[in-house]
């Protein structure tokens, strides 16, 4: 009996100690000053949930995606590009659409929202081509077909509903950059 209770506190003290031990992996790091010594931790409130201490990590995340988007961006757009896309649906950034415009002489902006939308802010130089107008036939603002179109909507779903129709059409070059909501130079009223 003496040596069972003997390997029952053997034990005990063994997994007390366990508890006590450094976890495997990397050294622990000396607390920096201005951490808190242990003893003002335990007068400090409780870090907040883990929802909450996740988001500054989310918004860190996001930052770093943006950076990587960034450098993916073209700096110039070259006809040589275009060509090699000729007669397929394209998405492209806000970005790159500016690029398009700027670079491109050849290249049309189209607003395909309401005249109300429209009326009430649009892209500088864009023509008023209502999704819900074009239908089976060529539209007359647009009439060259191996002109570059830039179409864009509110959000880009009409965008993109108006790209695909007009390439149906026979339009050459189409590129849906979305929606005004994103993007982030000037419009004119």
């Amino acid at each position: 009996m003496k040596r069972i209770w003997i390997a029952a506190v053997c034990l005990c003290l063994c997994i007390g100690f366990a508890g006590c031990a450094a976890p495997a992996g990397p050294a622990p790091r000396e607390p920096a000053a201005e951490e808190p010594s242990p003893a003002e931790e335990q007068t400090q409130p409780e870090e907040p949930d883990g929802d909450s201490v996740l988001l500054p990590d989310i918004e860190r995340l996001r930052e770093g995606l943006s950076e990587l988007t960034d450098l993916y961006v073209p700096t110039e757009i070259t006809m040589d590009s275009v060509r090699a896309n000729a007669g397929t649906y394209q998405k492209i950034t806000a970005e790159q659409a500016f690029l398009m415009i700027r670079d491109i002489e050849n290249a049309a902006v189209v607003d395909v929202r309401t005249q109300e939308e429209y009326d009430a802010g649009h892209i500088e130089g864009a023509v008023l081509v209502p999704n819900e107008s074009i239908v089976d036939a060529q539209p007359a603002v647009l009439p060259d077909k191996e002109q570059i179109l830039l179409v864009y909507c509110r959000s880009g779903v009409r965008s993109e509903d108006a790209a695909k129709k007009l390439l149906k059409l026979g339009y050459a070059y189409v590129y849906d950059f979305g929606g005004i909501i994103d993007w982030p130079y000037d419009v004119v009223q």
